[in-house]
């Protein structure tokens, strides 16, 4: 069972640079800035990270949440992908 984000540090920083960087490409504003807006800091996900065997630097996983819908996630995985 997957379960919502508590309000940690790195949930807050995700709903925030999630929201900035839909506000920021007018052609998708309106649906990513509502689909953020909607599931707000609980709807993030939690990082999942791992130090061991890579030289110190983090792996990160992207965890798939049982309770989100696919194209939800598909559009959260494009303001990620923006964003970098």
């Amino acid at each position: 069972m997957s379960l919502k984000c508590n309000p940690t540090y790195s949930c807050i920083q995700l709903y925030t640079r999630r929201l900035e960087c839909a506000m920021q490409h007018q052609s998708i504003r309106s649906k990513t800035s509502d689909i953020v807006q909607q599931l707000g800091i609980d709807g993030m996900s939690s990082d999942e990270s791992e130090h061991d065997g890579h030289c110190g630097e983090a792996t990160y996983y992207i965890l798939h949440k049982e309770w989100r819908s696919h194209n939800v996630t598909v559009w959260l995985h494009l303001l990620d992908s923006l964003h970098l």
